[in-house]
């Protein structure tokens, strides 16, 4: 060992009287101090202006334009200039013969010199430590584990270089070839996770051998077992491979017996690699104070729930050009990732890819698949996209070939994973029409939730021209019920969907029922039918609609409620005063934590065209909550002012005629496109004069014409109730019930389109909505909590002596230190 330590201390100080290891501090320092002053400097100069950020640490190292993620590529250059004449050199200048004759074994001299190169690594992490320290002074409740976990990472990366550049070190005296030679095994070793990843049989080894982004999931937080023994392994094979080769030079031997070492060494590194990746042998550990990288509490309380082996088999079409590249042979590796955490918790989980070819479901996918192929046969576009992917075409089936595992026709022909259990219990996990596409913690643990319990049953009523769920129109339920390329759509999050009549008793698998928009009305038997199932608990909605008083108004009377005649009206300004923008009341943000941190903090609306006005008498048999209010009356027109009736019908009426096909046509393409001046759209500098809402009586054409508050009709001023909760205890149970003042603010029209200067949550209040009536089991709940790393401590103004100590100072003693030692070495 002291041996060892000897040869280490004298390679240091060969190293160091070098030129090329301070120049390569110094660029180190210089680079590593302009990426992260700068990134600090945007982050306290975008929080100055108001914006807002969570767990800045993890961004500002971690993130895609991280320091840690940015300087990996640089150090893939700088390691062979370092390591390029540990060995080299002493073959070049003879000195080899000197160690030879000494009582020195091989073994000593290559750990000797790469302890040198070890704690060289260790200067270049001691300069990212001294950055990382600023980080401490700069932001709130700096997360230090996750820094250090970061720079664990990177050392371990820098010793795999190391241990590769010493090898090829040895194997040429020629100090510009060794460098190459390192050059090129390190990107051999980044790119050959891509090599092979189509043919079965080698796709784990390449995938395993890959270094690319190993060093990640440290910088992310997280230790992993398989990343920190791969690096050792890898290391330690390049530090025996070193061996092998000056014991080669000092004892000659065949070359089948050279060759048989070095392929032994790199079998059994093969094998023990592979026995790491074994999802039950693999250990974790997440440093993030909020435990970003691990599965929420909610989920791993699902997981562990899991009996037996689970099976995922994953369905790609690959006609289907929106979905088919998440899953297609060479990205098998990257895909299995994507279910890492759960395997995690639970590692008896297989998985398996299937591929088939059909025809879209999907209009806009099919036109566009017609128009790509057009003139030729199934077969010919079969063969070019199987050309195009490298695949074999044996292993493409028609989807006809499956049908007796899975109805892909139902699914859109769209890439579908089918989660099974032993038991036969399955699940299905679907890719979204969104920009994040693939499915979140939520969908995944809401899939596996449905393995080990019976889903909630929501059931729609029909038979009286309720809003539907087959309906994909802006009035229809579709969306939020069976939408499946629909990210948030009941059946992606843990619920089950049925639609029913109340011709016959209620079935009482069902849970939930939704009563939307009746337009005739119900017989007796239907109402005691319905009578039933609340007297026996089940939750319900009940969302009116406008015109629909008469027949909706006997499903509510028994609570005390009664839906006002007319309709609310209220001044929007480029809107019709038709539409309602309901608020959320302080006791209704309670519900549901949906309600409070997405609507009610956030101080959003939920849009409700053609809402009508909740009227109830308190019972004792419930406990009554109003949830959404319009508008409370502040300011309103004379209504004898036919000055003001002008102005008002300019602002709040005929707004279709105003609005030119270019400019709808523009915000179709860019949701913040501007509207050219003139259009109803213009912004005005000029306070919003008139704000307000009351129940109209008279007024029902809100294009041409404009409604005036008139409380001698007997219309009701605002605010007025257009969403109330009722509960009761029924048994050992809570029973819930929500009575809506309109349909419309749960269908299709208006979950997800925006309007121009109306900041509207009605997506956020349906996901809070059947939260609240599922006892708040789904959607599955996965917040994590609050990172404190929040906010910066330091000003725009306190950069100065930063930037010049990090930039100037820090490098200028780096080079004061080389030119210190390069005048001692001449003195001498």
């Amino acid at each position: 060992m002291r041996t060892t330590l000897d040869l280490a201390r004298m390679e240091l100080q060969k190293m160091f009287y070098s030129p090329i290891a301070w120049l390569v501090l110094i660029l180190f320092a210089v680079q590593s101090s302009i990426f992260y002053i700068g990134s600090i400097s945007d982050y306290i100069r975008f929080i100055e202006v108001g914006n807002t950020y969570t767990a800045i640490t993890s961004k500002l190292f971690a993130g895609p334009l991280g320091l840690f993620r940015r300087l990996q590529p640089l150090v893939f250059l700088y390691f062979p200039l370092i390591t390029m004449g540990l060995m080299s050199k002493e073959f070049g200048s003879g000195s080899i013969k000197l160690l030879y004759s000494s009582p020195i074994s091989n073994a000593q001299i290559v750990l000797g010199k790469y302890l040198a190169v070890l704690v060289f690594s260790l200067c270049l992490i001691g300069i990212l430590f001294i950055e990382s320290i600023f980080g401490f002074i700069a932001i709130k409740d700096f997360d230090f584990p996750v820094v250090l976990t970061g720079l664990m990472g990177l050392f371990l990366l820098f010793a795999t270089y190391s241990a590769i550049g010493l090898f090829m070190s040895s194997l040429t005296s020629y100090q510009i070839v060794a460098a190459i030679a390192s050059f090129a095994t390190f990107f051999a070793l980044d790119k050959v996770g891509d090599v092979w990843q189509t043919i079965d049989f080698v796709r784990d080894i390449t995938y395993w051998l890959s270094i690319s982004n190993r060093a990640n999931t440290f910088v992310r937080g997280l230790i992993c077992s398989e990343d920190l023994l791969y690096f050792i392994l890898v290391s330690g094979l390049f530090i025996v491979f070193a061996i092998f080769r000056l014991k080669g030079i000092r004892e000659k031997s065949a070359k089948y017996i050279s060759f048989m070492k070095y392929a032994g060494a790199f079998l059994v590194v093969v094998i023990i690699g592979y026995i790491t990746t074994i999802p039950s042998l693999m250990k974790y550990y997440d440093s993030s104070s909020t435990k970003f990288n691990t599965l929420t509490e909610n989920s791993q309380e699902v997981i562990t729930k899991l009996k037996g082996k689970i099976k995922i088999t994953t369905y790609v079409n690959l006609f289907h050009n929106r979905t088919c590249f998440w899953a297609l042979p060479k990205q098998r590796k990257e895909d299995e990732e994507r279910y890492e955490q759960y395997r995690r918790f639970y590692p008896n989980i297989d998985m398996e890819w299937k591929y088939y070819y059909a025809v879209p479901v999907e209009e806009f996918v099919a036109d566009l698949f017609h128009k790509n192929n057009k003139g030729k046969t199934e077969e010919e576009v079969l063969k070019k996209y199987v050309n195009s992917f490298n695949m074999d075409l044996d292993k493409v089936k028609p989807a006809s070939f499956y049908k007796n595992e899975i109805d892909l026709e139902s699914e859109l022909n769209r890439l579908v994973r089918k989660i099974e259990t032993e038991d036969g219990r399955v699940a299905h996990l679907r890719l979204f029409n969104d920009m994040q596409i693939l499915p979140s913690e939520a969908q995944k643990t809401a899939a596996f939730k449905s393995l080990i319990e019976d889903l909630p049953l929501v059931a729609f009523v029909n038979g009286h021209g309720e809003r539907s769920i087959k309906n994909v129109g802006t009035r229809g339920y579709n969306s939020i019920s069976i939408d499946k390329p629909f990210r948030w759509s009941l059946i992606n999050n843990g619920f089950d969907i049925a639609e029913c009549d109340l011709s016959k008793p209620v079935d009482s698998k069902i849970n939930i029922m939704v009563i939307a928009d009746v337009r005739a009305s119900f017989s007796k038997e239907e109402l005691k039918n319905l009578d039933d199932y609340i007297d026996r608990g089940g939750n319900l909605i009940i969302a009116a609609d406008h015109k629909r008083q008469e027949n909706m108004n006997p499903l509510v009377e028994r609570f005390g409620v009664k839906f006002q005649p007319g309709q609310i009206v209220e001044y929007n300004r480029g809107y019709g005063m038709d539409l309602i923008t309901s608020n959320m009341t302080e006791k209704g943000k309670d519900l549901a934590y949906q309600f409070d941190e997405y609507i009610f903090q956030n101080e959003k609306c939920i849009t409700m065209p053609g809402a009508i006005a909740i009227a109830y008498g308190e019972t004792p048999e419930f406990n009554y909550t109003p949830v959404l209010l319009s508008d409370s009356i502040i300011n309103i027109p004379n209504i004898s002012d036919s000055e003001q009736l002008a102005t008002l019908k300019k602002d709040y009426a005929n707004i279709e005629k105003e609005e030119d096909p270019i400019t709808v046509a523009m915000r179709k393409i860019n949701t913040n496109y501007e509207a050219p001046l003139g259009s109803s759209f213009e912004e005005s500098d000029e306070k919003i004069p008139y704000k307000g809402s009351w129940n109209e009586l008279k007024t029902t054409d809100f294009v041409d014409d404009i409604a005036m508050y008139n409380p001698k009709q007997g219309e009701l001023g605002g605010p007025l109730t257009t969403a109330l909760a009722l509960t009761r205890k029924v048994g050992d149970k809570e029973q819930r019930i929500m009575i809506l003042g309109d349909a419309d603010c749960l269908s299709n029209g208006e979950i997800t389109p925006t309007r121009k200067g109306i900041n509207a949550a009605n997506f956020s209040f349906v996901t809070g909505l059947f939260y609240w009536l599922t006892y708040e089991e789904s959607p599955i709940d996965v917040r994590r909590p609050h990172t404190p790393d929040d906010n910066m401590l330091l000003k725009k103004d306190d950069l100065g002596i930063y930037k010049i100590l990090y930039r100037i100072v820090f490098p200028a003693i780096l080079i004061a230190c080389i030119l210190l030692i390069w005048l001692r070495r001449k003195g001498r």
